[in-house]
């Protein structure tokens, strides 16, 4: 395909002349170019056209012809030019100067318009997609990341982005200044478009695009605190200020953006601690509870509390000791909780885009200290003098039954994409797009937690998928709050009980920042001042009457430390790579918890005491953990949960690989329980400094093989030392009642017959003449009475026998384990897989957390060894196949669909996969192992009653 460009030459000159011929040269930028011959029309003809060859060498230019007219007897002598208009030809950028700010909360366009169409050439026709001119940012400075393209650092020029009405092809790019999170200044730069032709046209590749200079301004941001009992320090205020009311309060939200951050209170001692935090970001509705337990006895929940799955973007990590949940969202607040006996601090980012544009608790951030104290309706309540502003702290408080801990804000489809942001400068050999790409936050970058997004994600989708896991559910998760309207606040006063004088307070306070290795270097360098943490944590002694009470100070003066030292640029130093680092004793050198005041900070690492471990040494090396509850009571109904774990709340957790659980079983006969001597050793999972479960074997309750079951459970942090034994009991309460104390009893009107339970007329699973009839017997199936009558006549000596059915069948009640009559599809990580740990491992015996396979599947290597595939397919491990996207389970791609093998004039039979074979009349919707009949129904909770 030849490409032209067809310009309509028009003049006064009257039609039906002869001999006479029009001369037609091609101007670009009005001047004569020899290499494009003239041009020759004759006759009536009014319009020539300029082949698209004759374009290269001459894009980015204004487009003419000049026409002269003559007699074809006298060639010589012509009339005088006469010039077109001009039509530009070429690729345009605008605008060419940008100024991007820090606060802005879109992105700005840059757009690139063609006014020449991108048509290219036969050789394009076995890949139109590749035709096209690729048009990539390359940012010109040293300083690349201070902008970001969002989704892509090249975009296309393509033949259908051609529009016939304004004769012009455009294709925009979206930019934003990165937030950095830095008093580092204004900065500017050019930014220049690479042309990449390799696929394009001829004509575009001498295309040389003007470059784009921007300036991005600077913005200041900003962080909020709320620590021990509790003091808040706002975004701009420098001095405390105190809440001792219990309650629920907005502690930080933007105004312009679904952006909030609310809080809780308990009663802690005679005051108040924060005890929950629950923060949203658009969709994202993240949980950090304490105030579902017990003071001094509780432990941090962490959940996802939103109906859709978390952004691209959005990030938890946990730290090391289990104290610390920190979330990160795509526009770059954060929020973190370190979690105590007590309850929690709770600390907040601002980016940005917030400044001068929040309100509650925090204030409302726009660098003033004098007016802070305002209400929702916007007045000033409060002296800035003020340390105790009750009144404004009750205009703040949420009414009982609105928070987002009762109830959630309904989903805004707005609100569901977050882009890919890019770094852009090929030229630096650079090119990195991520879902946070706009953020350069060095708080970030320096924390040493673990990245626990992915197992909360698999919780949540477990939660959404089924109510069939062992997660804590909707109703487990509900409690009873006590909203404080009642409660009213009691300070003591100096000296405590213990005999605690002010005095002594303070001198263990200033003894405590002194010895931490970041407190006491930002104090040393004028960096920040003490004296508020000071002041706050002698309050917290004087109210607790416990010097442990001291960390929340500490550890809020090392955060407000770690902010200022980030913020400012000089604090930095050169990298081994030539890029900026942070100072190591703000980031690096910072140890846990202040190493639990049984340890010293060495370069980040806690070297502890003798008789303590653990990153920050809060654990005694001798003695074992101490279990304060197992959670659900010790009870698990397979009714209800699969019972594949069990989760313990503890003192003296070590997050470590030794971390482990001892396990005995236990059986339970005519409702005794009977303890085995034998133990062995099961996986368990840290998930915070006080919470840890155990993962047990897919259970012989679940497997029809027993319908109670126990296992007396123990945990060590070292494999040697174990706390006191407990007791867990599996039954199947269908048909059994029983106790924590492992004694059971069957339940009336319901049979158990080989350790299996069934309602009173179940039908027996492959004989259609048994049925459990518990007016007869409840441990052994009924059989269906068969009768046989003679008849004889005086005409032939005869004998008819026949067999007939009881009146009526036995009433068939439904096992509410059982899927719907043709079959529910849920959710499974894998359809080859049935659960993820709980099964001896082929590659080694003696352990028992390896996958357990579904049938036809087979346990992948160690490297994925919570993982199955097809037995002979190894090769697939590693790649998960979850259902119901990839088939019902590993046999059954849809419940219904194909033509029945009995009744081909069917089609609402199974569709099969790999291989599989349908069960047919005995169950419609199922497939199974090919030649094992007997597969067929063993799914109920999947594909229903046959």
């Amino acid at each position: 395909m030849v490409m032209n460009f067809l310009f309509h030459v028009r003049f006064h000159f009257k039609l039906g002349k002869k001999n006479i011929e029009f001369q037609v040269k091609w101007n670009f930028d009005h001047k004569e170019n020899i290499k494009v011959p003239a041009m020759v029309i004759s006759g009536d003809k009014r319009v020539t056209f300029l082949p698209s060859k004759y374009l290269s060498g001459n894009m980015q230019k204004t487009i003419t012809c000049k026409v002269r007219s003559y007699f074809t007897q006298t060639p010589n002598f012509k009339s005088s030019e006469m010039e077109s208009n001009g039509y530009w030809g070429g690729i345009t950028v605008e605008p060419l100067r940008i100024e991007l700010s820090e606060r802005a909360h879109k992105e700005q366009e840059i757009k690139i318009t063609s006014t020449i169409p991108i048509l290219c050439d036969h050789q394009f026709r076995l890949n139109p997609d590749a035709c096209g001119v690729d048009l990539e940012i390359d940012v010109q400075s040293n300083t690349i990341d201070e902008i970001v393209a969002a989704e892509a650092c090249v975009k296309k020029l393509t033949p259908q982005a051609w529009d016939p009405k304004t004769n012009t092809a455009t294709v925009t790019h979206k930019v934003i200044a990165t937030r950095d999170f830095r008093r580092d200044g204004d900065k500017k730069m050019a930014v220049r478009f690479r042309s990449v032709f390799s696929l394009s046209p001829n004509i575009f590749h001498d295309v040389k695009l003007p470059d784009i200079q921007i300036q991005t301004k600077d913005t200041d941001t900003k962080k909020c605190s709320g620590t021990g009992d509790p003091h808040f320090l706002g975004f701009d205020r420098k001095r405390s200020y105190h809440l001792y009311r219990v309650g629920e309060f907005v502690f930080y939200k933007a105004k312009s953006r679904p952006f909030e951050v609310q809080i809780r209170t308990w009663t802690c001692w005679k005051v108040a601690c924060i005890c929950g935090m629950i923060a949203r970001e658009g969709n994202d509705i993240i949980e950090v509870d304490m105030c579902h337990g017990r003071f001094m006895k509780s432990y941090p929940r962490l959940l996802v509390r939103s109906k859709n799955s978390l952004l691209q973007g959005t990030q938890i990590k946990r730290s090391t000791n289990g104290k610390e949940f920190t979330i990160y969202f795509p526009s770059g607040s954060w929020v973190k909780t370190q979690s105590a006996k007590w309850g929690m601090n709770v600390y907040a980012q601002a980016p940005s885009e917030d400044y001068a544009d929040t309100v509650g608790i925090c204030g409302n951030n726009n660098g003033k200290d004098s007016d802070d104290y305002f209400s929702p309706t916007g007045q000033i309540v409060e002296g800035k003098n003020q340390d105790f502003p009750n009144i404004f702290f009750e205009s703040w408080r949420l009414k009982p039954g609105t928070s987002f801990f009762d109830k959630l804000p309904q989903p805004n489809p707005a609100y569901a994409y977050n882009p890919k942001y890019c770094k852009c400068a090929k030229n630096k050999g650079v090119i990195d797009c991520t879902y946070a790409g706009k953020i350069k936050d060095p708080a970030k970058r320096a924390n040493r937690g673990k990245d626990i997004t992915k197992q909360v994600n698999k919780k949540t989708r477990a939660r959404r998928s089924t109510d069939y896991h062992d997660y804590d559910s909707p109703d487990e998760t509900t409690y009873k709050f006590n909203y404080g309207l009642d409660i009213k606040p009691v300070v003591p006063k100096w000296p405590t009980a213990s005999g605690l004088t002010e005095v002594k307070a303070k001198a263990f306070c200033m003894s405590a920042i002194n010895n931490s290795t970041a407190g006491r270097t930002c104090i040393s360098k004028k960096v920040i001042d003490p004296a508020t943490f000071i002041t706050n944590c002698v309050e917290d002694i004087k109210i607790s009457d416990d010097a442990e009470f001291a960390t929340a100070s500490v550890q809020g003066l090392e955060e407000a430390c770690q902010e200022s030292i980030l913020k400012d640029p000089a604090n930095y130093i050169k990298g081994k790579d030539g890029k900026e680092e942070p100072p190591k004793f703000i980031t690096e050198y910072v140890c846990p918890n202040d190493c639990s005041r049984q340890g010293r900070c060495d370069k980040g690492v806690c070297k502890c005491r003798d008789g303590f471990i653990g990153v920050d040494c809060g654990i005694n090396k001798n003695t074992p953990p101490t279990v304060l509850q197992m959670l659900r009571n010790g009870l698990c109904d397979t009714q209800k949960k699969p019972c594949g774990s069990v989760r313990f709340i503890a003192d003296n957790l070590l997050n470590g690989n030794e971390l482990t659980c001892r396990v005995r079983n236990v059986k339970i006969l005519n409702g005794h329980p009977y303890a085995s001597l034998k133990s062995y050793r099961v996986q368990a999972d840290f998930e915070s400094f006080r919470e840890v479960s155990c993962n047990l074997p897919t259970t012989p309750v679940r497997l029809g093989k027993a319908a109670a079951i126990g296992h007396i459970l123990s945990i060590s942090n070292n494999g040697i030392h174990f706390s006191k034994e407990h007791l867990f009991v599996i039954h199947d309460g269908l048909c059994m009642n029983c106790s924590n104390t492992g004694f059971c009893s069957q339940k009336p009107h319901t049979c158990l017959i080989d350790g299996r339970c069934y309602t009173n007329g179940a039908k027996h699973p492959t004989e259609v003449l048994k049925y459990c009839n518990t007016d007869k017997l409840t441990n052994r199936w009924t059989e269906i009475p068969t009768t046989t009558s003679t008849t004889t006549t005086t005409q032939a000596p005869t004998t008819t026998v026949q067999t007939t059915q009881p009146p009526t069948d036995p009433p068939s009640t439904v096992d509410p384990r059982w899927a719907p009559k043709g079959g529910k599809a849920t959710y499974r990580w894998d359809i080859w897989t049935l659960s993820e740990s709980g099964c001896v491992c082929h590659f080694d015996h003696s352990k028992t957390d390896c996958a357990c396979c579904d049938i036809g599947g087979c346990q992948c290597p160690e490297k994925y060894m919570a993982q199955c595939t097809k037995c002979g397919q190894l090769s697939l491990c590693g790649t998960t196949k979850p259902s119901p996207d990839n088939g019902i389970d590993a046999w059954t791609f849809t419940f219904t669909g194909c033509p029945c093998h009995f009744d081909t004039k069917r089609n609402d039979c199974a569709c099969c996969q790999n291989s599989g074979c349908p069960c047919g009349k005995r169950q419609l919707n199922q497939c199974v192992t090919c030649g094992h009949p007997e597969q067929c129904g063993m799914k109920p909770e999947i594909f229903g009653p046959p």
